[in-house]
């Protein structure tokens, strides 16, 4: 080794008690084949130059470690570029320790996920109950906005939902569309005019100007002849012609005979079409089910899943009536006097039946302690009720009671009775609020 000095004397204060440098450095076949060499500084006491003590130079390029001396942070080695900069350390991450933090983590989602899951169907189901009754406010408004019927149309799900335990059913919407009644029709003029004359059990009208084109008019539709007495529904219509249904008992009473009549105004009110409002649809894994939906007389009254729902509101906010499909049967117009019950559920529930609580109860659980996944939505305590008043037209969403009466009844379940409680909150119109 051999001293490293360089000219330039420089003095530091304070004059009387400093410190000289000297730097060695080794390694001259590395530093030759262009590796970085090692410098080693030793600090010794330096004097000014009118003192018996030799005075040597301290280089530039080792001013800062001088300084650093001074402070105490006295340096014994380290690792220099030849231009005296110092060396600049970086920590890396090694592959080990990304493993570890990874494994961490997914065993932290594990964990949290499935409890976060029923916080996550339960809002959403919150969310599809507010969104079909503020639809349904909507129709509501604009039935008085019109001075028409106005409502909404539950369409069924196209694909049935298929249970666990192999059953299907289509009896759900997660669709729904606004629906309202176009003007009554009375012919294609001011003049037009039907005969009409009773044909078996029914009555046959008969148009000369082509006023019944089945483009305007269609099956279902409610017809009045003279523009008085009753309404009747249109059972099939033809070219140029309709058949009414009559009541049988009523057939008597009317003023159509056999033979041909003159010629009459009729009026037709038309059914309800969709406007061009945007339909609604429900959040993913939720829908209305239609399967336990209904009134209070006719608890599963829109279970068949034959056809659609709709409930019209009049001008005046009541509902005014309301369509759907019994069982194998044409479509029903009722007129309502009790509220309607919709529910709001998970869209695998649909079509449940009853579990086989004896089959449980063997393997040593209890009803209400039957796995949810088993049990059909109106049993379920996080799913929510829409109510709607006849006579207000009002619309309350209020959660779904826990049917503990009916799992005390023991053998045989009434399902009808489960329902009922299920409906508790309903019944007395205990909104959720803000909830």
């Amino acid at each position: 080794m051999r001293p490293f000095t360089i000219s330039e004397p420089r003095v530091l204060a304070p004059p009387r008690r400093v410190a000289r440098v000297e730097s060695y450095h080794e390694g001259h076949e590395e530093a030759r084949s262009g590796k970085l060499p090692s410098v080693f500084i030793r600090v010794y006491p330096w004097f000014p130059s009118n003192s018996k003590s030799p005075n040597p130079q301290i280089p530039k390029s080792l001013s800062s470690a001088f300084l650093r001396a001074l402070r105490g942070e006295i340096c014994f080695s380290a690792s220099r570029r030849l231009g005296g900069e110092e060396p600049t350390h970086r920590r890396a991450i090694t592959l080990i320790e990304l493993l570890v933090v990874i494994t961490i983590m997914m065993l932290l989602a594990a964990y949290a996920l499935p409890k976060m899951q029923p916080a996550s169907e339960q809002r959403r189901i919150r969310e599809a109950a507010r969104m079909v009754s503020v639809f349904m406010a909507r129709a509501a408004n604009r039935a008085k906005e019109t001075g028409r019927p106005c409502g909404v149309k539950f369409q069924f799900l196209e694909n049935p939902v298929i249970s666990p335990t192999g059953g299907e059913s289509r009896a759900a919407s997660n669709t729904l569309f606004e629906v309202e009644v176009p003007p009554a029709y009375a012919g294609l003029s001011t003049d037009s005019r039907v005969t009409v004359q009773v044909v078996g059990n029914m009555l046959r009208v008969n148009s000369m100007s082509g006023d019944l084109d089945p483009l305007l008019i269609q099956q279902g539709d409610l017809m009045q002849l003279n523009n008085q007495g009753p309404w009747y529904r249109i059972a099939a219509l033809g070219t140029d012609t309709a058949m009414l249904e009559v009541n049988p008992e009523r057939l008597t009473r009317t003023p159509w005979t056999s033979t041909l009549s003159a010629p009459v105004p009729f009026t037709i009110l038309r059914q309800p079409s969709p406007t061009i409002a945007p339909p609604l649809r429900l959040p993913r894994g939720t829908v209305v089910d239609l399967g336990w939906s209904g009134t209070n007389q006719d608890r599963r009254q829109f279970s068949s899943g034959d056809g659609d729902v709709m409930v019209l509101f009049s001008p005046n906010g009541s509902v005014s009536r309301y369509y759907y499909y019994p069982p194998g049967g044409t479509r029903e117009t009722v007129t309502p006097s009790e509220p309607l019950f919709f529910l709001v559920g998970r869209e695998m529930q649909v079509g449940l039946k009853l579990p086989d609580y004896l089959l449980w109860q063997a393997k040593g659980v209890s009803p209400e302690n039957v796995p949810d996944e088993e049990k059909p939505n109106w049993q379920l305590p996080d799913n929510l009720w829409i109510t709607v008043s006849p006579q207000t037209g009002l619309i309350a969403v209020t959660e779904s009671a826990e049917p503990t009466d009916f799992y005390a009844a023991g053998p045989p379940w009434v399902e009808d009775d489960g329902i009922d409680e299920a409906r508790a909150f309903a019944k007395q119109s205990r909104g959720m609020g803000g909830r």
